[in-house]
């Protein structure tokens, strides 16, 4: 008797739990009760970042250099988590951050590239002028001279630094002193008009009327 009323009960419990889908809608009901339930997507599978050999974009710096250290270690230089310092060549500043990382973004966590130094231009020496080697750029050497009859005063040479400023200072040029004349009386003319001259300076004048 309990084998024949098994199946009943059996496809009772299966009615009363039965339900109907709403395509599209992403919800689904019960018939029992009326109630509305979500449906939940089956959740996706993570991502091991780990494993991706490049993650970010390889860095390349013109005139620079990237040292990366990978949590995977050997030679990986874009994997996630990877950190990188950033440097120049010589006769170049870095403009932006000196270390960055890759992002689970994708992306480093910053920009940074190399900008030549340069010193700024020297001023115009009154009476003077200068020849630099190589312009404004870093090493340069700018030499002073002066117009003749002038002197200069303060450094003759001035270099291009790393720091983006000249060496020493700005030179002069000044005037050189003229030689001292002694004065002298100087009688001119006939023996009934004589006359006497006094050079000054550079400047003769008449003193006296014989």
């Amino acid at each position: 008797m309990a084998q024949e009323v098994a199946p009943v009960l059996l496809f009772v419990l299966a009615r009363l739990v039965s339900s109907t889908w709403h395509e599209g809608s992403g919800y689904y009901t019960e018939s029992h009760n009326n109630e509305v339930y979500v449906e939940e997507a089956p959740p996706e599978p993570a991502l091991d970042y780990r494993r991706v050999p490049q993650w970010c974009a390889t860095l390349n710096i013109h005139r620079g250099e990237a040292t990366c250290y990978s949590p995977r270690g050997g030679t990986y230089r874009s994997s996630l988590g990877t950190r990188c310092e950033l440097s120049c060549a010589r006769g170049y500043r870095l403009v932006g951050p000196s270390t960055v990382q890759c992002l689970p973004s994708r992306h480093w966590s910053g920009m940074a590239y190399c900008r030549q130094i340069r010193c700024h231009v020297l001023p115009a020496v009154l009476r003077g002028s200068y020849v630099c080697s190589a312009g404004v750029q870093m090493d340069s050497r700018c030499d002073y001279t002066c117009q003749p009859g002038y002197q200069l005063e303060g450094d003759r040479s001035r270099i291009c630094m790393e720091d983006g400023r000249w060496s020493g200072s700005e030179p002069i040029c000044v005037d050189v002193e003229p030689p001292k004349i002694r004065y002298r009386l100087v009688t001119c003319g006939t023996d009934r008009n004589a006359y006497v001259w006094t050079l000054k300076g550079n400047v003769w004048k008449p003193t006296l009327v014989i």
